[in-house]
Order: C-alpha cells, then sequence, then structure tokens
C-alpha cells in the first residue's frame, strides 16, 4: 500500500498512519456515502479524520467501519499520486458534493494539488503514503 517515492522527512509509521486515515475515511464514505471529509492527518499519537458524518455512530457502526477498513486493506490497493489543475480538482469534488474539500482548494496556493487514488477513493493530499 506504500508509495515508494517522497519519503524525505516522514517516517514508516507516520506514513502508515497516514494511509490509516485515509482507508478509514474510504471505509466511513463506503459505509455512509453523505458523509463530507475534510483533512486526515498522521498525528504523533495516531491519526484522525476530520468529517462530517449527519449521523451519529454507534458501537455497532464503529465495528462495521473496523471491518470495512479490513476489507479496504485486504485488497492491498496502492495509493497513486496525481497532480491536477485546482480548477480539475474543484470540479471533482463538486460533484461529489465535497464542501470542505473546495474550501481547502480555494485557500491553497499554486496553480496545482495533489490527490491521492486507491481503489475507488480519491482524496486530496500532498502525501506521502
Amino acid at each position: 500500500m506504500f508509495e515508494e517515492d517522497q519519503t524525505e522527512n516522514y517516517s514508516p509509521l507516520e506514513r502508515l498512519r497516514h494511509s490509516a486515515a485515509h482507508v478509514m475515511a474510504d471505509a466511513v464514505q463506503s459505509l455512509f456515502p453523505e458523509t463530507k471529509l475534510a483533512i486526515g492527518p498522521a498525528i504523533e499519537t495516531g491519526f484522525y479524520y476530520d468529517m462530517d458524518i449527519p449521523q451519529h455512530l454507534s458501537l455497532e457502526d464503529l465495528e462495521k467501519i473496523e471491518a470495512k477498513m479490513q476489507e479496504i486493506v485486504a485488497r492491498n490497493e496502492p495509493f497513486v499520486r496525481k497532480e491536477v489543475s485546482k480548477a480539475e480538482a474543484a470540479e471533482l469534488f463538486q460533484k461529489r458534493g465535497e464542501i470542505y474539500k473546495l474550501e481547502i482548494i480555494s485557500a491553497l496556493p499554486g496553480d496545482t494539488v495533489t490527490l491521492y487514488q486507491h481503489g475507488n477513493f480519491v482524496d486530496l493530499c500532498r502525501g506521502p503514503h
């Protein structure tokens, strides 16, 4: 699941945690498609993903998310980096109703951004994984 480039300044643990955040976001959106994503970084003690889920999660929901994450990891799909124009990224996330991604894109400097894809999941991300 790890890419081989862009490893400078990132430990294997940081990269694993970052990838885990993406896998979790993918799992949550698969189970709750109306979920809107913001950011999902690795942090010193693990990872998190800021997301807007339009319902309260139960213990059963958390178990489903964990199972979906395990399913995604078992597919062993690579993280593929793609550099695109901000306009192209905005169009993609606009079609998906990802309002928080649109806010982030508009605040970023420059004309291009990077996306990472694994399977059908695509996220705005500087990487690496």
